[in-house]
């Protein structure tokens, strides 16, 4: 009787790593689970099993692998697995002959925690002595010039943020309007920088007495949702980040309402009002007004200094006008194939999502990047008396990694991964292994 789970490994550098030692006690599977090479751009899921029998004392149990890479330092990398009494289950990394200084980091070692039939991961991407293990760098586009700087966004992965405005100054609207089924995010826009999302969905509403605000509300009659932060509060952290970090960051407003006014779409008015506000306060716009800013190399939007795109995707009675050369972009500009599985079953989610990112060239031709929307949807009485979106976030969170990393190819890859309740930076850990992989083995 055990307790089985993954570990993966992503090999995002051009070191080859070798296994240069293994060792059990009390695992059902762990000696024969690890390969003896991990060559450039092999991605791997681990298979590990505690014995867990009633004879068995688990605080004894351990496993060990070695792995040295063929890179100048030859560095090392332990993989650990122990069950301390009293203690989770966990999986941890410790690293010889490799600098965690600016890796996030304790006491050099990498906790990757442990989770029953799914995948706890370890990335590492890079080149040469800048390589990052299972972190990135606040500035980790600008960071990774090297590898994505000749590419343009059809060409990289950019982690986002569903509903971004919706987190701790969330402020519950309308009657059936919870905590559990309106909330999406744990951090504030300016958290969500740090820990690394560049692609934000924002939703502008006019409430609380004629406010710009974000909102999340269900759209059309008896519309349900809450407000949450301010638009000035975003365009101040944005502001305040950009003016260190020399970053790309792009903001995509949608489902725009007047909270005020039953609910309404936006008018015209009210559009320009918002508009008017974005182009003067918000720094670092990117004002060339090009047909599809897709095809932009990242190097020209962020080699010189941050840039903020802000694409504009309203009802069709709405025009940009002359906002169109002033930094709001229209959603012709940015052809995004963005379909959620609209289901609260994560088997159903991976499912539909993985069959949309290897088909959806053909589903939609007109469309120029992908998003891969990891999202659950509650519908129904679920949204009142459902698991609600953290939980059903963290259910399919964790699930990313084992689904989508053995799927990836050159025409098999997300260039947006979108979550609910963004709390670390492991999407942008993906991002950057899947970003050095598209540089590197598939151009």
């Amino acid at each position: 009787m055990g307790l089985g789970g993954c570990v993966g490994i992503i090999n995002a550098t051009p070191f080859t790593w070798t296994q240069i030692g293994v060792s059990s006690y009390q695992f059902i599977s762990w000696d024969s689970s690890f390969p003896s090479s991990i060559k450039p751009g092999d991605v791997f899921k681990n298979y590990i099993e505690w014995d867990t029998g009633i004879f068995v004392d688990e605080g004894d149990t351990f496993g060990s692998v070695t792995f040295q890479l063929d890179n100048p330092s030859s560095t090392t990398f332990e993989f650990h697995a122990l069950h301390p009494d009293g203690q989770p289950y966990n999986v941890y990394v410790n690293p010889s002959n490799f600098d965690v200084a600016n890796a996030n980091h304790d006491n050099d070692v990498i906790n990757l925690g442990f989770i029953h039939d799914e995948c706890v991961a370890f990335y590492l991407s890079g080149e040469q002595e800048h390589i990052y293990a299972n972190s990135a760098p606040v500035d980790w586009m600008h960071s990774t010039l090297d590898v994505i700087g000749n590419e343009t966004l059809q060409g990289i992965t950019l982690p986002g943020s569903h509903d971004a405005g919706i987190g701790p100054d969330v402020e519950y609207g309308t009657v059936f309007a919870t905590p559990a089924n309106v909330r999406t995010q744990g951090l504030a826009i300016g958290g969500q920088l740090i820990e690394g999302v560049r692609w934000f969905d924002i939703r502008p509403v006019i409430g609380d007495g004629g406010k710009w605000l974000t909102g999340h509300y269900s759209g059309g009659d008896n519309s349900q949702g809450a407000n949450g932060e301010s638009i000035e509060e975003i365009i101040l952290q944005l502001n305040t980040f950009l003016s260190v970090y020399q970053e790309l960051v792009i903001l995509e407003l949608s489902h725009a309402y007047n909270t005020d006014d039953d609910y309404r779409d936006l008018n015209q008015d009210e559009w320009n009002t918002l508009f008017d506000t974005l182009t003067t306060n918000v720094k670092y716009l990117y004002t060339e007004d090009v047909p599809d800013l897709s095809t932009i190399k990242i190097s020209d939007f962020i080699a010189d200094g941050p840039s903020v795109l802000i694409v504009a995707r309203p009802d069709d009675t709405i025009t940009l006008g002359s906002y169109s050369t002033a930094g709001i972009h229209p959603d012709s500009s940015f052809k995004v194939f963005n379909s959620y599985a609209d289901s609260s079953d994560p088997d159903a989610v991976i499912s539909d999502q993985l069959n949309k990112m290897a088909n959806w060239r053909t589903i939609d031709p007109s469309q120029n990047v992908f998003l891969l929307s990891w999202t659950e949807t509650e519908n129904g009485i679920d949204n009142v008396f459902g698991n609600g979106i953290e939980a059903n976030a963290y259910e399919i969170n964790q699930r990313l990694f084992g689904n989508v990393a053995p799927v990836l190819s050159a025409n098999n890859r997300p260039n947006i991964i979108m979550e609910d309740w963004v709390q670390t930076n492991e999407m942008v850990s993906f991002s950057m292994a899947i970003n050095w992989l598209q540089q590197n083995l598939w151009n």
